[in-house]
């Protein structure tokens, strides 16, 4: 089954809001307002594009899913990796050490038989339109909601400069502990 653009906004955590492009979903942390305080200065607007704290959550019985889409350039980094838990481990690490490597990306991830929570983090330095998600041999794919919402503000350190592993990000590692759902409005080097 493909999910349709309802079905992913759903299944997503720390977007603020969405922009659809055809079948394609873009998430976005700040909203439009909270986006004009960086207007003056271009480094803190590109670092306010990226997708920090956000991902896809949500459980299901399917055998496989699919996820791809495109990066683009929201920091001075030059790589973009997510990070797949399922059931709680960190299962899979796929990305590009350099978006010269590719910039359009699709991955399938094996699951193990029964329902599985799977949350997929996305990269916290880098811009991903989501083309497509879909599953395989699927009979249920449900939300998952978090008892809790936390929002963080910050710089680099809270943004998760440099964690090539977006799981591991401090916001995203507190977010789990408390069963939260994290909103990152940190942007690196933000005073």
């Amino acid at each position: 089954m493909e999910a349709d653009p309802d079905l992913i906004k759903k299944l997503s955590h720390g977007a603020v809001r969405f922009e659809e492009r055809g079948d394609a979903v873009v998430f976005h942390r700040f909203t439009e307002e909270q986006r004009a305080v960086y207007h003056g200065d271009p480094d803190f607007l590109l670092r306010s594009f990226s997708d920090s704290g956000v991902r896809l959550e949500f459980a299901t019985d399917a055998r496989a899913f699919t996820f791809a889409g495109a990066a683009e350039t929201a920091s001075s980094r030059d790589f973009y990796y997510f990070d797949v838990g399922v059931n709680g481990v960190l299962c899979h690490h796929p990305g590009y050490g350099s978006f010269a490597e590719a910039r359009e990306f699709s991955f399938r991830i094996e699951l193990p038989e029964g329902m599985n929570h799977v949350a997929v983090y996305f990269p916290g330095l880098a811009k991903i339109t989501l083309k497509k998600l879909t599953f395989s041999g699927e009979t249920r794919i449900l939300p998952v909601k978090r008892s809790r919402r936390i929002v963080c503000y910050g710089d680099s350190i809270t943004q998760g400069y440099d964690a090539r592993h977006p799981s591991l990000a401090y916001t995203n590692i507190v977010a789990d502990a408390l069963d939260a759902e994290v909103f990152n409005k940190a942007v690196g080097g933000d005073p």
